[in-house]
């Protein structure tokens, strides 16, 4: 693949999701990537053939693509502390933290605790209040507290 063709299906791509943003209606953030509004318009009523023929066409880059590296390195720090604090949330709950110790820390839903007991292999239930038994077991029980007292 010539630095051409990466060019030409980057450019394809960016020309796509403007069309999506705008169709979406979300046509100010395909104007924030750098196209006119009269562009756009035409951009929305060409076929995709047309599409392809057009980011083809451009002799130089349509589309300007740096990286910022200082925003890169921030990102990876906040990958790292979101990696750390899932692998402390994994953690706790194995370590039996209940429902309500994962609310306060980490303002889990009971949703989300329900899914990360189940991910870990764990009951999707913890903890609480056992189940009330059935009438007859309760009367079982209930002799058997009494003959204790």
């Amino acid at each position: 693949m010539t630095p051409h063709d990466v060019q030409r299906d980057f450019a394809l791509q960016v020309l796509l999701q403007a069309i999506r943003l705008t169709h979406s209606g979300r046509r100010k953030a395909a104007i924030e990537l750098g196209f006119r509004p009269d562009q756009l318009d035409r951009l929305v009523r060409l076929p995709v053939e047309s599409l392809v023929e057009l980011a083809a066409c451009a002799k130089t880059k349509l589309i300007a693509l740096a990286v910022d590296a200082e925003a890169l390195n921030a990102a990876f720090i906040v990958l790292d502390r979101r990696r750390k604090e899932n692998a402390l949330k994994d953690q706790l709950i194995l370590a039996g933290a209940s429902y309500t110790v994962m609310h306060e820390l980490f303002a889990f839903d009971t949703v989300d605790y329900a899914e990360a007991r189940k991910r870990l292999g764990l009951s999707e239930h913890a903890g609480g209040r056992p189940a009330r038994p059935e009438p007859a077991c309760q009367g079982r029980i209930w002799a058997l507290w009494q003959r204790e007292t």
